[in-house]
């Protein structure tokens, strides 16, 4: 981990270098490139802010986790006429929509991408705002598209009632779930620090994908948690007594309202026992 953060923040100090010594902007308008609440990876949108800027544009780059209310309050200060936002993952896509919903009040349009957009294209039919494509190297010409005409910004797939009360239901349970399910881990003797992460990683995408509209966007999660142990180590088992353990524990917490929540975690556990 210290590795891949060391070339990281190399490579972020080379690129903002590079962002500042491009030429002043001689195109009219003004763009605003930043990532939405509790998105820290900047590399790709700060590469675009780089590539445009070489292409003449004027781009006000705010990088990570930039708060809805902040965001705001800076589009009504300097106006531009497109907000760039990337989330390359499931909670910071929900963020994302979060977002793109409160820019709809400053007539600002938005447009967007990142890996999660990339992985999950069903996503982009939830965000009130212009999908960038899925390779970098074309963006600019895209932005540069919507700048000479601007578009109406394509409307978002409603979500379903039934997500947003399980959302609420799971939001006033899920720290007392999260605690109860290390607390459980624990006391079989099955607990480790990576499962700690996994468990509030989980718990974040769960959120995000009742937001969103559908559990089903939670296979990216799984994957990831799967490819955490594998990275540490840790048994196989441990994945499995993990999602049993929250399984159970949700089912306990949960009314009628969790159902999509407990549904999930029903046909997952199905699927990794046929599998095992």
């Amino acid at each position: 981990v210290q590795q891949e953060h060391f070339c990281s923040s190399l490579a972020v100090r080379r690129l903002e270098t590079l962002v500042m010594a491009a030429p002043p902007p001689i195109r009219p308008g003004r763009i605003l490139a930043a990532c939405p609440p509790e998105e820290d990876h900047v590399i790709g949108l700060l590469l675009l802010t780089f590539l445009l800027r070489r292409r003449g544009w004027a781009v006000v780059y705010l990088g990570a986790n930039v708060p809805v209310e902040q965001l705001e309050t800076t589009v009504a200060v300097i106006q531009p006429q497109l907000v760039i936002m990337a989330a390359q993952q499931l909670h910071t896509a929900a963020a994302l929509k979060e977002t793109a919903q409160a820019l709809q009040q400053t007539k600002v349009p938005l447009a967007y991408g990142g890996l999660i957009f990339n992985l999950l294209p069903a996503l982009r039919e939830r965000i009130p705002g212009h999908f960038l494509g899925e390779q970098l190297e074309a963006v600019p010409q895209r932005v540069e598209s919507l700048m000479a005409a601007p578009r109406p910004v394509p409307m978002p797939k409603t979500v379903a009632d039934v997500c947003l009360e399980a959302l609420e239901h799971f939001q006033e349970h899920q720290s007392f779930i999260e605690a109860h399910v290390i607390q459980a881990l624990n006391s079989a003797g099955s607990a480790h620090n990576h499962l700690a992460l996994a468990n509030r990683q989980l718990g974040l995408n769960i959120g995000a994908a009742l937001a969103l509209g559908d559990m089903d966007y939670l296979g990216t999660d799984i994957e990831w948690v799967t490819g955490l142990l594998r990275n540490y180590r840790l048994p196989a088992e441990a994945l499995t007594g993990f999602l049993q353990t929250y399984h159970q524990t949700a089912i306990e917490q949960l009314d009628e309202r969790g159902q999509p929540i407990i549904a999930w975690f029903d046909e997952l556990l199905s699927v990794n026992e046929e599998v095992s």
